[in-house]
């Protein structure tokens, strides 16, 4: 594959990179560019296969300056979790709430179905409880 960034361009990222499942996709861009096998590359980073060919056709299709390489999901996901963390809940059912409530500001700013507005994904938001 044809490289668009030169190796710096991953391990920059990767050794900023705070959450350790970003640093290895960022670690693992910077071994392929260096030019490491795929099989060595996955062993070290302690991925499957699938994903490492993924993060390389990332890499070299030069979707480099996305914010993250995290998907659709992912992103909902992270966003929601940093609500979340650090705060304290008396029980179990409050921080669902608060997830819930989360989802349901985004969702009302577009942001949600605009990542993952697919049909199945739609029907489960509606089928949330009011």
């Amino acid at each position: 594959m044809a490289w668009k960034h030169p190796v710096e361009g991953f391990y920059q990222p990767y050794k900023q990179e705070v959450e350790a499942r970003i640093a290895k996709r960022w670690q693992a861009l910077g071994m392929l560019r260096r030019g490491q096998r795929l099989k060595g590359v996955k062993e070290i980073v302690g991925v499957a296969r699938v994903m490492v060919q993924r993060w390389e056709r990332w890499g070299c299709g030069g979707y480099i300056n996305r914010p993250t390489l995290l998907n659709s999901a992912e992103q909902v996901f992270e966003e929601v979790r940093r609500w979340l963390e650090g705060r304290r809940y008396k029980r179990t059912e409050a921080k669902k709430a608060a997830g819930e409530g989360v989802l349901r500001g985004l969702e009302a700013g577009g942001k949600v179905s605009s990542l993952v507005g697919r049909p199945y994904i739609r029907q489960a938001l509606n089928a949330l409880p009011s």
